[in-house]
């Protein structure tokens, strides 16, 4: 049950956007967490799920970073459970935040959607290192990829503004030089080595596994674009 597709970026391209509406569809089923991250294995990236590999009991009582954060997306899922209460949901936070992080653990999280065309969107899946990106094609060799461009000069600038905003800082209140270190020593430049991504990606998948869209097709033509992705799936328009 490992997902049908997934949304490799780019960050701050749309899929944010795209995740909302592929929702909406009533033969395409997401998970109620965007980011998964399952995939990511380098250490300088250290997704949250990867908490849930750990002892139950240190997972929730812990107190590095990734504990601290289970522990909050935890209750932002419990209250938002209780806000609009969902048995499925609430089953698939369980597994989600009980479950042991393996390939097994990763699988079951899409049981929900059977019967359906399932996917996950994790921006950061663009830029995984080759054997990572090798790994998925020998778990999911039929697995569709969906990534989105946007001009670089574009998404860099909204990225540096999302990094700004983590910092709880203006992004004008940067000097150059700042700005500049920002992108050249972050992932910020890397995300926009857009023919880098494609090249890793069809390495390892066919071409006719892999749909390419603009940011630009988002804001002109949002239907257009999202009929192109439901000929990709090979479902419906409904």
């Amino acid at each position: 049950m490992f997902p049908d597709f997934l949304v490799i970026g780019a960050m701050k391209s749309g899929t944010s956007w795209l995740r909302r509406n592929l929702k909406q569809h009533p033969d395409i089923w997401m998970p109620p967490l965007k980011e998964l991250h399952y995939f990511n294995r380098a250490e300088f990236y250290q997704p949250i799920c990867r908490s849930v590999r750990g002892r139950f009991l240190a997972r929730f009582i812990g107190t590095d970073r990734l504990s601290k954060a289970l522990r909050k997306l935890l209750i932002q899922r419990i209250k938002g459970n209780i806000g609009w209460f969902s048995w499925e949901s609430m089953l698939w936070d369980f597994r989600y935040f009980f479950g042991k992080y393996d390939d097994e653990w990763c699988a079951s999280l899409f049981e929900f959607g059977k019967g359906k065309v399932t996917g996950e969107a994790s921006p950061t899946y663009a830029n995984l290192k080759p054997e990572e990106i090798k790994r998925i094609s020998k778990i999911m060799p039929k697995v569709k990829i969906i990534y989105i461009l946007r001009n670089p000069i574009n998404r860099t600038w909204s990225n540096l503004k999302h990094l700004a905003r983590e910092a709880r800082r203006r992004v004008n209140t940067y000097s150059q030089g700042e700005l500049v270190g920002m992108i050249e020593k972050g992932s910020v430049k890397i995300v926009s080595e857009y023919l880098q991504v494609i090249d890793n990606w069809q390495a390892n998948f066919s071409k006719e596994q892999i749909f390419i869209g603009f940011f630009d097709e988002i804001v002109r033509d949002p239907e257009g674009i999202l009929l192109r992705l439901y000929k990709f799936f090979g479902g419906k328009r409904r």
